[in-house]
């Protein structure tokens, strides 16, 4: 049966984000004494015209910016799959 094909799919995909996602939580503890020199205008998606685009001003340090890069990756991804799943329904 397909139906029971793609459920069991889907089943398996958020599995496996439900577990990346809590080997990831464990893994943001930093020491507090290392002095980095991080720049965001040198990080990849900065661009020639605009530069590192942040009016809001949401990443003040490395850890958040790292932190708000991971969501939108994740993000990204579910709206991938969402798509695909609008796709395969309509077929």
């Amino acid at each position: 049966n397909p139906a029971t094909a793609v459920a069991a799919a889907g089943v398996a995909v958020l599995g496996s984000f439900a577990v990346s996602a809590r080997r990831g939580a464990g893994e943001r503890k930093r020491a507090s004494n290392v002095v980095c020199n991080f720049s965001k205008e040198s990080q990849l998606g900065a661009q020639a015209p605009l530069g590192f685009f942040d009016p809001a001003g949401f990443c003040e340090n490395e850890e958040k910016f790292k932190d708000l890069r991971a969501k939108e990756l994740k993000h990204g991804r579910l709206a991938m799959m969402g798509a695909l799943g609008m796709l395969t329904q309509s077929l």
